[in-house]
């Protein structure tokens, strides 16, 4: 239905998601930065993101994520962010954790805020 009255970039989520532009998602990725107080071994960095399996396995599209560096433990992290009450759920690149800002709705950007500050504080204790 979507794709006949033309509404299908709006109301399908999949391609709401990918037709965020890269300046806005570094946007949010340095709002999120700020809000955290910019701690160190948290940037904010051009990446790719990839569509997934089936018919593009291997297409991948510019994105930006939250990045921590190689001084935290990716497993770690990995496993923290799986156990929270809502998980997330990130990749490890380069020995670096990587959360992909092209899979986050909106909506959803103040609890990835919260549970970042909240890891943060955990590993640091």
């Amino acid at each position: 239905m979507y794709y006949l009255d033309n509404s299908w970039s709006e109301k399908i989520k999949l391609w709401n998601m990918l037709y965020v532009s890269e300046s806005e998602l570094y946007k949010r990725g340095k709002l999120i930065q700020k809000n955290l107080g910019t701690p160190d071994g948290l940037s904010v960095e051009a990446t790719k993101a990839f569509v997934g399996g089936g018919a593009l396995p291997e297409s991948d599209i510019a994105s930006v994520a939250v990045i921590f560096s190689s001084s935290f433990s990716p497993n770690k992290l990995m496993k923290e962010f799986r156990d929270l009450e809502y998980p997330i759920i990130g990749r490890i690149d380069n020995d670096r954790f990587v959360l992909d800002l092209k899979a986050v709705e909106t909506d959803d950007l103040p609890y990835l805020e919260q549970s970042i500050k909240k890891i943060f504080q955990k590993i640091s204790c």
